[in-house]
C-alpha cells in the first residue's frame, strides 16, 4: 500500500517481537520498498519511537504512521481497494 503511494523508503520503529518482525518482513524487497528498523531496547512510547528513528529517516518529507491504527482483522486497511 505504501509503494502504491510513492513511499519506497520505510523505517519501522519496533520494540516487541523484533526478530519475528524482521523474519517476516525482511528488507522490504518483496514489497518493492527499502525497509530498515529502528529498534527500541526499552519501550519509548509513541514520540520516543519516532525520535529513535530520526537518524535513519534522513532528508525528505517523513511521515509517522502507527501500524496498529492501519491494521484491521484481515490485514491492512485499504489493501486491495
Amino acid at each position: 500500500m505504501l509503494r502504491r503511494h510513492g513511499i519506497t523508503d520505510v523505517v519501522l520503529s519496533c520494540s516487541y517481537m523484533v526478530e519475528e518482525v524482521r523474519r517476516a518482513m525482511g528488507d522490504g524487497a518483496a514489497w518493492g520498498v527499502r525497509l530498515r528498523y529502528a529498534v527500541e531496547t526499552e519501550p519509548l512510547g509513541t514520540g520516543g519511537g519516532v525520535r529513535n528513528a530520526v537518524d535513519l529517516i534522513g532528508e525528505g518529507q517523513p511521515q509517522a504512521r502507527r501500524a496498529d491504527m492501519e491494521m484491521g482483522p484481515s490485514g491492512l486497511i485499504g489493501e486491495g481497494q
